[in-house]
């Protein structure tokens, strides 16, 4: 039972939809409650009172409550929140929910405006009662605080174990390492064989995209596991000292535990160096040529600082491209913006994408909301239909077997936990990531049937984002994002915008647009035609 009681004006004329927010934190070495048990907690508690719906489970695994950057979970409920499908949210503590003071006061008051309620089990609190606020502020500051410290014990640490000349090699992610039967970073044999030939050909005259036509053709995957190799990720491996049997350490630093900024160091913190700390796979004088190479080069091909701006915009991975699935990039001169493929960055890796204005997409976004709320009543009735699943049999097999497979996790790190022995942590703390990602799973197919079987709860949130979309006939400063997840940007001439789901996976080869509509324009002296359109991506 919750140990709070709800505030909510209920009127008795409906049901309340109630879900629950659950965050798991890895930055402690025992979890207090796993992500599993707080679901099972929660749709219990839920499904116990019969005055309210039941409207999913939210939950973010592994994700620092000090900053709402990368909780997707989280921010999508708080949007569900504001469209009205939401009027009650259950979270455990404060500092669950968020460790940042002005994160914390922001989501509660606009929630408050919109009469949605968050219930705190463990401080007894409703964020409907205005005499909260008080106690809201000085519990999160508390653990606003719990999270600087630590934080700064963190630091602390790294920070001796440098000086010791400790360090890490993240042998998951640097070709040519990797790590045996005891977690003991080793050289990959192989793999090393290739970071030689990167190093042999470079300082032989090759240029990094010759070197990475030659390492695609040899079906050479980069230390990230991709198939597709840039020049940037191979001047990244001519740069790494750690090929050479060194180490730099802090060559980045978190600016705040609050924002979690990473940046690169340029004085601001001592950093450390540790000569021949590991076995080489390159030997220091063909190191040292290719420094070299690279430092001239470097030199002689210095451009001005780029305008970081378009880092912040909207359309940033807003595009997507249907033929080789990624996402589009937005590139600046002095006269035009314009979004292009980003397999396309540093060589021309899809040749059947095509680029695309923003100037000309400032003017077509707002032409095709226009269409949509002209024609309200029938995307409604599409949304219902197209949010139709037919999956549940197939959905609850599912969760049956992921109920089996936790279950059989769960007695295995049961027996493990009774052997007293260091080097079966990792194991165990294998076996718990397991578990949580079961979790997660768990959680997003409830989810989706909840979504599935009351698609006309979708559909509501959908036409309340198109409602609150201005007219207006160019997109300016606009949110346009909560409303088209994406474009697919299948040429010059033809975009079709995604709703619903932001899930790209879930798009059919063929695509057939409705809600058309066309915008006309210019290049140089030849006039052209865009035809766009929408897709309801379930």
């Amino acid at each position: 039972m919750l140990n709070v009681k709800s505030l909510h004006l209920y009127d008795g004329s409906r049901k309340l939809n109630v879900c629950a927010y659950a965050r798991i934190s890895r930055d402690k070495e025992v979890l207090e409650t796993s992500l599993d048990e707080q679901i099972d907690f929660y749709t219990g508690i839920i499904f116990s009172n019969r005055k309210w719906n039941f409207a999913g489970i939210y939950a973010d695994d592994g994700i620092s409550g000090t900053s709402l950057n990368g909780r997707e979970q989280f921010l999508t409920m708080i949007e569900k929140a504001k469209a009205g499908d939401i009027d009650i949210i259950l979270v455990k503590s404060i500092s669950r929910f968020a460790r940042n003071v002005i994160d914390l006061l922001t989501v509660i008051h606009e929630f408050r405006n919109k009469g949605v309620e968050v219930l705190f089990e463990r401080e007894g609190i409703s964020s409907l009662d205005v005499k909260c606020d008080t106690y809201l502020t000085m519990y999160s500051k508390f653990a606003e605080e719990e999270a600087i410290s630590m934080s700064k014990n963190v630091s602390w640490k790294n920070e001796k174990d440098f000086r010791d000349g400790r360090y890490r090699i993240n042998a998951s992610q640097t070709l040519g390492f990797k790590y045996d039967e005891n977690r003991k970073v080793v050289i990959d044999k192989e793999n090393a064989e290739w970071v030689r030939v990167i190093f042999e050909k470079y300082t032989e005259g090759i240029t990094p995209a010759e070197i990475c036509e030659f390492l695609e053709e040899n079906h050479v995957k980069t230390g990230c596991g991709n198939k597709k190799w840039s020049s940037a990720s191979v001047r990244c491996i001519l740069r790494n000292e750690k090929y050479v049997g060194d180490a730099l350490m802090q060559k980045y630093y978190i600016e705040s535990p609050l924002t979690h900024k990473k940046l690169k160091n340029r004085g601001e913190k001592e950093m450390y160096i540790v000569r021949d700390g590991h076995e080489a796979i390159v030997e220091r004088a063909v190191w040292n040529k290719a420094q070299e190479i690279l430092n001239n080069n470097a030199k002689k091909f210095k451009l001005e600082p780029k305008n970081t701006h378009e880092r912040t915009t909207a359309y940033t991975h807003f595009g997507y491209c249907p033929y080789c699935h990624s996402n589009y990039m937005l590139k600046w001169n002095r006269q035009t913006k314009m979004l292009y493929c980003g397999s396309n960055k540093s060589r021309r890796l899809c040749s059947k994408s095509e680029s695309v204005f923003v100037d000309d997409l400032d003017l077509i976004i707002p032409m095709q909301a226009k269409i949509l709320k002209d024609n309200e009543y029938l995307l409604k009735t599409a949304l219902v239909e197209a949010f139709q699943d037919n999956r549940i049999d197939e959905q609850k097999d599912r969760l049956e077997a992921l109920a089996r497979e936790t279950k059989a996790l769960r007695e295995k790190l049961s027996k493990v936990s009774r052997i007293k022995d260091e080097s079966i942590n990792i194991l165990k703390e294998e076996i718990r990531k397991q578990i949580s990602e079961k979790g997660m799973e768990r959680m997003k197919i409830e989810n989706d049937m909840l979504t599935s079987v009351n698609p006309e709860a979708r559909a509501r949130s959908v036409i309340a984002e198109l409602r609150r979309f201005p007219n207006a006939k160019s997109i300016g400063n606009l949110d346009f994002r909560s409303l088209f997840k994406k474009v697919v940007i299948c040429s010059r001439d033809k975009l079709v915008f995604i709703l619903g789901s932001d899930d790209m996976t879930k798009l059919p080869k063929k695509m057939v647009p409705t809600f058309t509509g066309s915008y006309k324009y210019k290049i140089r002296k030849t006039s052209y035609v865009c035809l766009f359109g929408i897709y309801i991506n379930r």
